[in-house]
């Protein structure tokens, strides 16, 4: 990745000199490029909190769950249960026996087991450049002792539908920092819905915050889901 400010200062001028496009734009091609070698590694260890409340704020239900993930031999990505609270009650071996039962039908269908990590729309996969528009704002934010500059984006989808949203880049490296995202239009019974991607100093995603609200048969509900990803390892070629 780029992490030296002088080879990435010679960027920028490189490409100015050639194409006279805006130096900031660089810092994005940046980010594209952390995300392309981020493909390599994907998590060892994940966490997932879940929290559901009514209209009012009030708790319902709570769910805190711990995975290992390993890869098999095959490549594929192997999902073991560590431990499954629900409302304060230990649930691991009815999760356990979910996530069989998850990997079995996967199987059925013939998908590939595990073989990638998504995180969502990600702006900055290489792959969604031609589908993206994006715009430098002005103002810059400290996030995690870094000053960050902002972005604007728009990524357009299949069937007159996109995902509009805000990147926070570190200026000396282009690596990401924080992406806040929600789709256009929403899924149809929801109120609300926010995306935001927080990255580590390596520009893997070090956590997945979900937030929203809708609606449930007549029931208003408004729900939080936190992923924390760790102990990441570099995938095995082809993997």
């Amino acid at each position: 990745m780029l992490r030296n400010p002088v080879t990435l200062l010679l960027l920028v001028l490189a490409v100015t000199l050639i194409t006279g496009a805006a130096p900031a734009d660089v810092l994005w091609l940046s980010a594209v490029e952390a995300a392309r070698l981020a493909k390599g590694w994907a998590p060892g260890e994940m966490r997932l909190s879940i929290e559901m409340a009514d209209d009012r704020g009030k708790v319902l239900e709570i769910w805190e769950n711990r995975y290992r993930l390993s890869a098999g031999a095959d490549g594929t990505v192997r999902t073991e249960v560590v431990s499954a609270i629900h409302n304060g009650k230990d649930e691991t071996p009815k999760e356990r026996e979910a996530q069989g039962k998850r990997e079995a039908n996967t199987r059925e269908e013939g998908q590939p087991q595990g073989s990638s990590f998504g995180f969502g729309d990600d702006p900055f996969d290489p792959d969604v450049q031609e589908s993206l528009e994006i715009r430098l704002l002005a103002g810059t934010r400290a996030i995690a002792g870094r000053t960050c500059i902002l972005y604007a984006f728009t990524l357009s989808k299949p069937k007159g539908t996109s995902v509009e949203g805000t990147a926070w880049l570190d200026p000396a490296t282009g690596i990401p920092v924080e992406v806040v995202s929600s789709p256009r239009p929403l899924p149809r019974g929801a109120h609300e819905l926010v995306t935001t991607l927080r990255y580590g100093t390596d520009g893997l995603v070090s956590e997945v915050l979900v937030e929203g609200s809708g609606s449930l048969l007549f029931f208003k509900r408004r729900f939080s889901s936190v992923v924390t990803f760790g102990s990441y390892y570099r995938r095995a070629a082809g993997g």
